[in-house]
């Protein structure tokens, strides 16, 4: 398998996620809402075929998804922000002989698997490096 998606995740725990939404919800309330997004985002890209899943972990969350995920490689989240936590899991993937990545996070939870597949086939020219694609809440998602 040539292509990889990666989906960049921390474990929903209470005051460690969505925690900009506390208040009107609660920190329980905001996890449960992280998780069930989290998992809106796998049944969608679940969807694609031809495509090796790994969830990017963040800091504790290995042994939740291990459980919770078993049939998703992982990766660990390491860098100190976001740009290099997303390099070093392009590095990972690419070092494991993909030869298309993607990246997507947990706050795209009706993401159209289409526009995934889209930057796939953009990605198999060999003349395109990065796809860029718009985001709802005006910010970018991108693949590599």
């Amino acid at each position: 398998m040539s292509k990889a998606l990666l989906i960049f995740a921390k474990k929903p725990t209470p005051g460690r996620v969505k925690t900009r939404l506390v208040p009107p919800l609660s920190a329980v309330e905001a996890a449960e809402l992280y998780r069930c997004m989290l998992f809106d985002v796998l049944a969608n890209v679940g969807q694609i075929t031809g495509v090796a899943l790994h969830l990017c972990y963040g800091e504790g969350g290995r042994d939740y998804f291990e459980a919770t995920m078993p049939s998703v490689g992982l990766f660990p989240q390491e860098g100190d922000d976001l740009g290099e936590r997303m390099a070093g899991a392009f590095r990972r993937a690419f070092a494991q002989g993909y030869r298309r990545v993607a990246i997507v996070g947990t706050d795209s939870p009706d993401l159209p698997p289409e526009f995934v597949e889209r930057a796939y086939e953009l990605l198999a020219d060999p003349d395109v490096d990065v796809v860029f694609g718009p985001s709802a809440d005006g910010g970018t998602t991108f693949w590599g």
